[in-house]
């Protein structure tokens, strides 16, 4: 492939488009799959406290307390989140680059 054939180039900067708008969509994906999973352990913790409420009532609160934190998922985690993008592509880049080499 030579670089004086305008093709070439045209060709080249679609395929950097389409590498770029990949990237973009699954860096997006991975920021909302983030949010989610703080939504999720919110709306435990919120719902453990109003059952909390419910059960003993706000009357208690020493109880309401030791109640609270029985029934709330803080102690559950979820996996590690993966590494943040850039990262990972420059690990691919490194591997392609000891590959040719």
């Amino acid at each position: 492939m030579s670089l004086e054939n305008p093709y070439t180039l045209i060709f080249i900067g679609t395929y950097v488009l389409r590498a770029g708008s990949i990237l973009l969509i699954v860096f997006g994906m991975k920021v909302l799959l983030g949010l989610y999973k703080y939504n999720v352990r919110m709306r435990a913790f919120t719902v453990s406290v109003s059952e909390s409420i419910n059960l003993v009532g706000v009357a208690d609160i020493e109880r309401l307390k030791g109640l609270a934190e029985i029934m709330s998922p803080n102690k559950i985690d979820f996996e590690a989140s993966p590494n943040f993008i850039p990262d990972e592509v420059l690990a691919i880049l490194k591997e392609i680059k000891n590959g040719k080499d």
